[in-house]
């Protein structure tokens, strides 16, 4: 959602939430969060229950305009804050799990995002790199 009139300062969120109704599954049926699924500064699949739910924002802030080769590309900037949680039967934590960072990305001619970013927690820090945001 642009912040700014002129489109160089938007606001991305996503949330998403995973409910197993079954009490009896296997650990690699679990609701996880972590990595590319949520939490950005976790590894993968970091917190697994039967009930899920993070939250993912990003501030982000088109820099300049350029060409690449024949496309037109953008270069940004973007912060990004993430939250979220895991719910098990008998499990009484009320601990909700937090990452926050940043980055560039690289977008050629609206159809390609190149992207790398560090996010960090308290299990440390994350470096990642891809195609696209995601959200």
């Amino acid at each position: 959602y642009p912040v700014l009139k002129d489109d160089k300062l938007t606001i991305s969120t996503i949330w998403k939430g995973h409910i197993i109704s079954n009490q009896s599954f296997e650990f690699y049926q679990a609701a996880s969060i972590g990595g590319k699924n949520g939490l950005r500064g976790f590894r993968n699949e970091r917190f697994s229950g039967q009930t899920s739910y993070f939250q993912n924002t990003d501030l982000r802030w088109n820099i300049t305009r350029f060409n690449a080769g024949i496309l037109p590309a953008k270069l940004g900037a973007f912060t990004g804050f993430d939250y979220g949680r895991v719910w098990l039967k008998n499990d009484n934590s009320n601990k909700w799990h937090t990452a926050y960072g940043g980055g560039l990305y690289v977008n050629t001619a609206g159809l390609f995002t190149f992207q790398t970013s560090y996010f960090s927690s308290y299990d440390g820090g994350r470096f990642m790199f891809g195609l696209g945001f995601g959200f």
